[in-house]
């Protein structure tokens, strides 16, 4: 099995280009299944093939996208979720004294923000 990195270029054709922007939809094969991807301009895809499939050669030759080929171990990395990071959540207290009232003594009030 190889694996593969396809990048779209479609967002660096020339401005008056036919294809400029254009979203690619590309069909492949993965084990017994055949997928059909979407590939936004200046997208990325991973896949694993044993060959890479006819239609992305065709785009390749119109320098429409590229391909690397990467390893198994940075294909696995890729396939992970990002680990999210929390924050603590941080109280402030603040504050502020409103103008003179009607009696002529000052407001002052405490707020809590989140």
């Amino acid at each position: 099995m190889v694996y593969y990195k396809i990048t779209s270029l479609t967002h660096k054709l020339p401005k008056r280009h036919i294809n400029k922007d254009k979203t690619l939809e590309i069909e492949y094969r993965e084990s017994f299944s055949e997928k059909k991807y979407i590939l936004p301009p200046n997208g990325t895809l991973y896949i694993s093939s044993p060959s890479l499939p006819v239609n992305l050669h065709k785009l390749r030759m119109k320098k429409m996208i590229t391909v690397v080929e990467i390893n198994k171990n940075a294909f696995m990395k890729l396939q992970q979720p990002p680990i999210p990071v929390v924050q603590p959540k941080v109280e402030k207290t603040t504050t502020t004294e409103k103008p003179v009232t009607k009696r002529g003594r000052k407001k002052t009030i405490e707020v809590e923000k989140e």
